[in-house]
């Protein structure tokens, strides 16, 4: 079994190096030999826009799994008056339950399969977006010739990030499952470490009516009035952002795209859209980089 992976430092820049170190131990009840250890790089990043597909909106169970996913995490667009929904891995190990109306992301969830259930009919739950890692690299292997029962072995390792963005550290042993084990399901540990790089952050949604002036809360709006929707994007990261593009959507419509053709690390934009009000509730959300650029 893989009993400790850790990865230091956890938050580090493009071409600096990391510490990786791994305990195993053989818990079972007869020697080992010629284990195999592997260290994956999971940093394959897959976005997909779920918004407009029937099959994750309005069940009381909504399961999402994607083949080769190593970790995933799920926007969610949650309308809640006195339900609840919970979130839960491949496992069933509950990972978040919300009692509110949310649109955001979840936290990751490891393994390929994630499950979102309605505990009560009084809440509403969609899925719109997915984002996944997959492996993409294989940092270390090496064989353990002997690990006797209850032995434990520290392995280490160094690792230059080479690429940016955040990722998982992933530890297996035994990753052909070629020694028999009454329990598998301990044989990994995964770590999630970043990479910075740009980093660009949306906030700070406002309404204003054409004229400029900002619309209250106490405002009403109305079936046919125009408006604009304001939002800011701000680049938090260390680096440059090169060309990227934002979108504007009404219940998951676009109703407006903009190419921003880069922001400095530090630097903050306004960006908006006009919009004519109809009748009903409506969900409005501003995306930076959507494409994943």
């Amino acid at each position: 079994m893989v009993e400790n992976l850790s990865v230091n430092p956890k938050i580090l820049n493009r071409c600096e190096n990391a510490y990786i170190n791994v305990t195993i131990a053989n818990r079972g009840k007869l020697n080992e030999s010629n284990v195999t250890l592997v260290i994956y790089d999971c940093a394959r990043r897959h976005i997909e826009d779920l918004s407009l597909n029937e099959r994750y909106c309005g069940f009381s169970t909504i399961a999402v799994e994607r083949e080769n996913a190593t970790a995933m995490r799920l926007y969610l667009d949650l309308a809640i008056e006195g339900g609840e929904v919970c979130i839960y891995d491949s496992k069933g190990r509950e990972i978040e339950c919300y009692n509110h109306s949310f649109h955001g992301w979840t936290p990751w969830i490891l393994g390929n399969k994630s499950v979102v259930k309605t505990i009560r009919e009084d809440a509403y739950a969609k899925v719109s977006k997915v984002y996944y890692l997959e492996e993409s690299s294989e940092i270390f292997t090496t064989s353990i010739p002997k690990l006797d029962i209850n032995e434990t072995v520290n392995i280490s390792a160094n690792w230059t990030a080479s690429s940016c963005g955040e990722r998982f550290i992933i530890a297996i042993i035994d990753p052909e499952n070629s020694v028999p084990e009454y329990n598998e399901s301990n044989n990994n540990l995964a770590q999630f470490i970043t990479v910075q790089t740009a980093d660009l952050k949306v906030c700070n949604i406002s309404f204003r009516w054409l004229n400029g002036s900002q619309i209250s809360e106490k405002e009403i709006i109305k079936h046919g009035d125009n408006l604009t929707i304001t939002a800011n994007v701000t680049n938090i990261g260390v680096e440059n952002a090169s060309e990227f593009y934002i979108q504007f959507l009404v219940d998951d419509i676009p109703i407006k795209n903009e190419t921003i053709p880069g922001l400095a690390k530090g630097s903050i934009i306004s960006v908006n859209a006009n919009w004519t009000a109809i009748v009903g509730e409506h969900v409005i959300k501003v995306e930076a980089d959507y494409e994943d650029k």
